[in-house]
C-alpha cells in the first residue's frame, strides 16, 4: 500500500483540496478515492456547494491519460521503467494541479477566511420558514431567502450566511460570537434579536433587543435596540437611524401596529408579510387612514376589520386582493 492510500479522506481534506491547499500526496489520494466510484456524488455535492458560495472554479478531476502523454513527450528519451516512471509522472501531475489551485484559490481563501457552509434553510416563493440553529438560536427566513450555517458552527463562533431576509433571536454566548455573513457586510452579536434584509442597493439591519456590530473591511457601526443600521455597498457606507419600523418585520413576529397609517402603507406591510398583492381599485382609497393593532392574526381577519372600519369591500382571487369603495367614512 502506498503512502497516499493511507490518507483519510474527510470533509476537511476535501475542502482544502477545493481551496487549493492539498499536498501532492493528498491530491493523489483523493484521485484514487474518486476512482472507486462510490464517492463521486458526495464529492460533486461538495463541489457544487463550493462553486455556489464562493463563485470560484472548483477542482476538476485530472484526465490522467492526457497528462501522462503530455508529460512523457516533455521527458528525455531514456530507458522507460514502467511503474517507477508512472509514479514520477503522477507526482508531477499532482504537484502541477496543486500549484495551479494554490495560485488561483489560496489568496482568496486566506484573504476572506472562508468557512465551509453545510446546511441550508430556504423560504419558498409563498412560504416563510422557521427553524432552530444547533445552539438553540431561533431563525425566521422570509420568502425567496436562504440561510446556511458553518460546518464548525458553535465551536469557536457561530457563523451563518444569509441571502435575502431573515430574523434572528440569538442565544447569548459571550465565548462564541454570532456572525451573519451578507455579501461584504458582517453582523456580529453576542445575544440579541434583530432582522437582516437585503434590499435594492442596500442591506437593512433592524435591532429589536440587545446590540449588534455591523462591519466591513474598512468600517464598523454599533446598532442598539430601537435603532436601524443600513449598509450601502456601492459606497461602502454604514448609516444609523434612531428608529425601528416594527411592521417591516411582521413576517417574523406576527405583530402589526398601525398608527394613523395610510391604506397604501398598510397594504405594503400586509403584502410583505403574507406574500400577496393588494390592488386599490379607486384612487380615493389612498386617502384612507387607520389605527389598529394585530398580533398573530390571519390575513382574512385583518381584511375583515379593515373592511368594517373603513367601509370598504375586498375580493380575493388566488394571491391577489382587490379593494374597492367610494372613500372612507
Amino acid at each position: 500500500m502506498s503512502l497516499h492510500q493511507k490518507i483519510a479522506i474527510d470533509t476537511t481534506l476535501l475542502t482544502r483540496y477545493l481551496a487549493g491547499e492539498a499536498t501532492p500526496d493528498e491530491a493523489m489520494a483523493i484521485d484514487d478515492w474518486l476512482k472507486e466510484g462510490t464517492h463521486i456524488q458526495e464529492f460533486e455535492r461538495l463541489q457544487q456547494s463550493w462553486q455556489l458560495i464562493y463563485g470560484a472554479i472548483a477542482y476538476q478531476a485530472p484526465k490522467e491519460d492526457q497528462e501522462w502523454a503530455a508529460l512523457e513527450a516533455a521527458l528525455p528519451a531514456t530507458k522507460k521503467h514502467g511503474s517507477l516512471r508512472r509514479m514520477v509522472v503522477r507526482y508531477a501531475v499532482a504537484a502541477l494541479i496543486t500549484g495551479v489551485l494554490l495560485g488561483a484559490g489560496l489568496y482568496t481563501y486566506l484573504h476572506y477566511s472562508r468557512p465551509v457552509w453545510q446546511q441550508a434553510l430556504a423560504g419558498a416563493a409563498r412560504d416563510v420558514r422557521k427553524g432552530v440553529l444547533p445552539d438553540g438560536s431561533g431563525i425566521v427566513i422570509n420568502r425567496n431567502s436562504t440561510l446556511q450555517y458553518a460546518a464548525d458552527y458553535n465551536k469557536d463562533d457561530r457563523k451563518v450566511l444569509l441571502e435575502g431576509e431573515g430574523y434572528f433571536n440569538v442565544v447569548a454566548d459571550k465565548e462564541r460570537p454570532f456572525i451573519v455573513h451578507n455579501g461584504a457586510l458582517k453582523i456580529q452579536v453576542l445575544g440579541t434579536s434583530f432582522n437582516v434584509k437585503e434590499d435594492t442597493g442596500r442591506t437593512i439591519v433592524t435591532v429589536t433587543a440587545g446590540k449588534v456590530k455591523l462591519y466591513t473591511e474598512d468600517h464598523e457601526l454599533i446598532v442598539a435596540a430601537g435603532q436601524t443600521g443600513t449598509y450601502l455597498p456601492a459606497t461602502d457606507e454604514l448609516l444609523l437611524s434612531n428608529s425601528v419600523d416594527a411592521n417591516s418585520i411582521s413576517y417574523a413576529t406576527g405583530d402589526f401596529s398601525f398608527q394613523d397609517m395610510s391604506l397604501p402603507d398598510i397594504c405594503h406591510h400586509l403584502e410583505n408579510t403574507f406574500g400577496v398583492q393588494i390592488i386599490l381599485n379607486n384612487a380615493q382609497l389612498s386617502q384612507c387612514r387607520m389605527s389598529a393593532h394585530f398580533k398573530d392574526r390571519p390575513l382574512s381577519y385583518i381584511m375583515d376589520i379593515m373592511s368594517a372600519t373603513l367601509d370598504i369591500e375586498y375580493t380575493t382571487k388566488d394571491s391577489i386582493i382587490h379593494i374597492s369603495g367610494n372613500g372612507c367614512n
